[in-house]
């Protein structure tokens, strides 16, 4: 969709035979984790740095909620209105962008 590599993957699980939430936590990427932490979780599962991008990348393309990282760009801290290891001039775009996050009714 994007001009990336593409090539076809079974479906299905090969671990186990059934799913369940509760063993999710831990062995995913969260929004609020910090890239240290991503890339830890990825190489303690086998993967390279290069790897973690192309299997987080696709992750990327689209939007995000603004419940996932307001906590990162309104009262971060008492010293600190945002998250200081966010680009600043990101912080304030992404404040434009949710400062009424909470109020506005979803588009459908």
């Amino acid at each position: 969709m994007v001009g990336g590599p593409y090539y076809t993957i079974l479906l299905g699980r090969r671990d186990n035979i059934e799913s369940r939430a509760t063993n999710v936590e831990g062995h995913i990427a969260k929004p609020d984790m910090t890239l240290t932490h991503i890339i830890d979780l990825f190489v303690a599962k086998g993967f390279n740095v290069h790897e973690m991008v192309s299997l987080t990348g696709a992750h990327t393309i689209g939007f995000s909620h603004c419940s996932e990282f307001v906590n990162r760009i309104f009262n971060f801290s008492k010293k600190q209105d945002h998250d200081p290891t966010m680009n600043p001039d990101y912080a304030q775009g992404l404040k434009k962008l949710c400062k009424n996050y909470k109020t506005r009714i979803p588009e459908s």
